[in-house]
């Protein structure tokens, strides 16, 4: 190794810790989104279900009964509103695609494997590649943001 690939090695090591610090940062934010976003998934899908289940079954009974399933249509009604305005299910799919992302150029940047066996500077490419993870994910909540204002309409 001459001085300069020292130098070089040097300069690498001291960039880590700011890029593994926002790796780090970056899971803690969305491993937990990816998890809430899951539950409250299939929390209102659970929701949905039961109520459009009940809903024919009290509307066959007495009048009281009708009551009900007009309050349990109006209840699922609600439950759908606030399941597509928050969209649990595509939040959470994004996050754990973030997650699996950020998780797998960290193992390729520790192995040494992929891009980075041939790379001149690992640390500068898997700090771009971090980059690019994280960047799709705000590009998809961007593009998923905009589609939903679009449907809100003026």
């Amino acid at each position: 190794m001459t001085v300069d690939d020292t130098r070089l090695q040097a300069v690498a090591d001291a960039r880590l810790p700011a890029i593994e610090k926002r790796v780090d940062g970056a899971l803690n934010f969305f491993r937990p989104l990816s998890v809430a976003n899951q539950r409250y998934n299939v929390a209102f899908g659970t929701v949905q279900i039961m109520l459009a289940a009940a809903i024919p079954i009290l509307a066959l009974t007495l009048t009281t009964e009708q009551i009900y399933a007009a309050i349990a249509g109006g209840f699922l009604a609600i439950a759908k509103g606030i399941e597509t305005l928050i969209k649990p299910q595509e939040a959470w799919l994004r996050a754990a695609a973030t997650v699996s992302g950020l998780y797998s150029e960290r193992a390729l940047f520790m192995a040494k494997a992929g891009a980075y066996a041939t790379a001149n500077d690992r640390v500068a490419l898997y700090a771009e590649n971090v980059d690019r993870v994280l960047s799709n994910e705000n590009t998809q909540w961007q593009q998923s943001y905009t589609k939903m204002e679009n449907v809100k309409g003026p």
